[in-house]
């Protein structure tokens, strides 16, 4: 008989139990699990976001598990879950009964809307994930492509020009750029292409920047930093590349340039920029990922200039949960 019970990431052992079966249950090379330490800090929650994890358990086993990160400082309404299975375990019913656990704990938190993620290859039509949530009666929100750039590559020339100027840091940013660049980082929501679920701007400070640099090295991730400065002298762009010790990948998050100072070819610059910063993280490294709105033209260009292939697709997918 499947029980399913709250997960304390406290308790080493249940918790390196639940890494296992999750890491053996990511079965797509698109979108490799989260590793150890980097889950565990993610589970951990703190004062900006806090985590709800469930396991299920056959006969003294593991066999399934699910998360749902909910905001604390900004999008109190929504959540992000996560549902896993072991293979052998599938098509019990066990995602199902996880589901059936988790959303009302979510709606009991005030939350209203629950949005998750499907992954498949370029060369698939369909997922067992997406079969899932749309059986669930999650809604397609936002496509997503997911591009990879084959390591070691080199980046194409792209000075910053018409007057701008890039900088660029590891890890925390430097005291004189903290204060504009978590303004930066609060603005990605209302600036990245979305679907019809309403994201709020996230909630950033100095503070909350502190935290993070502090987060990755504690999970054992380096976090190249290049901003964009206008002739002005004010931040007006961004890109991250987050590099983990204990794997080949290295992924590109957030790129972002301010709808004002668009057309200056800042997005290529920032990215090619970051590369070259990073060369000494990227060595020995196996390929960079990275995820963008299929709908975002303009930087699916500059990935492809910087030569990054498709490989698949990650469909965002919303629910409404019943007020309660």
């Amino acid at each position: 008989m499947v029980t399913i019970t709250a997960l304390d990431v406290a308790d080493d052992d249940v918790y390196a139990g639940f890494h296992a079966l999750y890491a053996r249950s990511i079965d797509t090379q698109l979108d490799p699990p989260w590793e150890f330490r980097e889950l565990r800090l993610k589970l951990a929650g703190d004062e900006y976001g806090e985590a709800l994890v469930l396991v299920a358990v056959d006969a003294g086993e593991p066999v399934g598990g699910a998360w749902a990160e909910l905001p604390l400082k900004d999008n109190v309404q929504n959540a992000f879950a996560t549902i896993f299975v072991a293979p052998e375990h599938r098509r019990r019913g066990i995602g199902s009964a996880l589901w059936r656990e988790l959303s009302p704990a979510l709606r009991d938190r005030g939350r209203t809307i629950v949005a998750g993620e499907a992954v498949r290859r370029v060369d698939e039509t369909e997922s067992g994930s997406a079969r899932f949530a749309e059986n669930l009666g999650f809604r397609v929100d936002l496509v997503n492509a997911v591009r990879e750039l084959p390591l070691p590559a080199e980046p194409p020339a792209a000075p910053a020009r018409d007057g701008y100027r890039l900088v660029a840091w590891r890890g925390l940013a430097p005291e004189q750029w903290r204060e504009e660049y978590a303004h930066l980082r609060s603005l990605i929501t209302q600036e990245a292409p979305l679907g019809d679920v309403p994201w709020e701007n996230e909630y950033w400070d100095a503070a909350r920047l502190e935290l993070e640099a502090r987060q990755w090295q504690e999970s054992g991730r380096a976090a190249q930093i290049v901003a964009a400065v206008s002739p002005h002298g004010a931040l007006v762009g961004h890109t991250q590349l987050i590099v983990p010790d204990a794997s080949d990948e290295v992924y590109q998050w957030d790129t972002l340039v301010l709808a004002d100072h668009r057309g200056h070819g800042l997005g290529l610059s920032l990215k090619a920029a970051a590369m070259r910063e990073a060369a000494d993280l990227l060595d020995g490294r196996r390929r960079i990922t990275t995820w963008n709105a299929a709908s975002n033209v303009p930087m699916i260009a500059v990935n492809e200039a910087l030569g990054y292939r498709l490989i698949g697709y990650a469909t965002e997918y919303a629910i409404d949960l019943p007020r309660s």
